[in-house]
């Protein structure tokens, strides 16, 4: 190894003076040090936030010597020293490597040497997990909990709007710690997830009350669709404790007693069971209406049975239909919330952020 001295520029004198930061070796090897900083930049890709990793490549070559005059060679394998690196509270260097290759171009058949210095850190990410997380999947599970309340209670609905409000405050309490990027990133799916589920439980539980509270009968079409067939896709068995209504009429005694309707005319022209010979028989005014008057209180009863009956069966239905409304919404919901739940703690996994030499 020989040191080179070159003359400084601008020396009018022409002294020489060793210049230290370039040295020639005898092999045609040449060592250059230029102290200096170098600033680059590289996008982040944050669709997988807090569970990103970043990857970072830089590209060290000439663009006038081609391999036949210039040969770059790597002196260490590594492109971060670990006597100057600092370490952060945000982010693990998992990779800094230095290859040397060949770069060709179509107007020059000769290569040109180049380094390419790779950079690979990935976020730390159990803070995000406690701060934005967390929160948010409890909040999911206390609206799930609601299914558990009466379908038409409603402190059921006030819970699922003021989780919904709880909801909000919290995006915008932790709005700043979010990064600021034109992708959608994982936590914030996360987060669009949970407030859809909340807001279906909120328009749910208005509709299970309306249902819950209306005094008109259900269309066929819909009786049809729900308490048949999605009451067998949920099990909902029918449990009557009452007789059924016989077409809107009052219900069947289980004694296999009728009502019985006072005929006026019959009464009139009853004959007597004697052995007499049949005479038309005349009953009195007063007699006739207050017979009247017992057959008309007699269907009034009988047509406030069949109103009751038929009032009776329609709350049945509707408290059924409510059951069944409200067990499909809870499955459902449910299932959504669980799957999105479990694919976003498992995405670290079966995404390569964490592997098995971290354990």
């Amino acid at each position: 190894m020989s040191d080179v001295s070159v003359r400084e520029a601008g020396d009018t004198e022409g002294s020489l003076k060793p210049l230290d930061d370039l040295h020639v070796y005898s092999d045609g090897r040449v060592f250059a040090v230029h102290p200096g900083t170098l600033y680059s930049s590289c996008r982040l890709q944050l669709q997988h936030f807090p569970f990103d990793t970043q990857t970072c490549t830089l590209i060290f070559g000439p663009w006038n010597h081609d391999e036949t005059e210039l040969v770059l060679v790597n002196q260490s394998a590594t492109l971060v020293v670990p006597t100057h690196y600092t370490e952060s509270v945000e982010w693990a260097l998992i990779d800094n490597s230095i290859r040397p290759q060949l770069t060709y171009h179509t107007y020059n058949p000769h290569g040109y040497s180049t380094l390419e210095c790779t950079i690979t850190i990935k976020r730390m990410f159990d803070h995000y997990l406690f701060v934005m997380f967390l929160p948010c999947a409890l909040l999911m599970t206390i609206v799930l909990s609601g299914y558990l309340l009466p379908p038409s209670a409603p402190v059921r609905l006030q819970m699922s709007i003021t989780i919904l409000l709880a909801l909000v405050v919290l995006q915008l309490a932790i709005i700043n710690s979010l990064p600021v990027t034109g992708d959608l990133t994982l936590i914030t799916r996360y987060y669009v997830v949970v407030i859809v589920v909340t807001s279906l439980s909120v328009i749910n539980a208005g509709i299970l009350t309306h249902i819950s509270t209306r005094r008109k009968p259900m269309g066929p079409w819909v009786e049809t669709v729900i308490l048949v067939y999605l009451a067998k896709i949920m099990f909902e068995e029918e449990n009557r404790t009452e007789p059924a209504c016989d077409n809107g009429n009052a219900p069947k005694q289980p004694n296999g007693e009728q009502d019985h309707n006072i005929d006026l005319e019959t009464l009139a022209t009853e004959t007597p069971t004697t052995g007499e010979p049949h005479q038309q028989a005349t009953v009195p005014k007063d007699v006739r209406d207050l017979l009247q008057n017992i057959s008309t209180d007699i269907h009034l009863l009988s047509e406030d049975k069949r109103n009751s009956c038929r009032s009776k069966e329609t709350a049945r239905k509707q408290a059924r239909a409510v059951r069944v409304l409200n067990k499909l919404s809870f499955v459902v919901l449910g299932t959504i919330s669980v799957a999105f739940t479990v694919n976003f703690l498992l995405w670290p996994y079966h995404s390569g952020h964490i592997r098995a030499e971290d354990h």
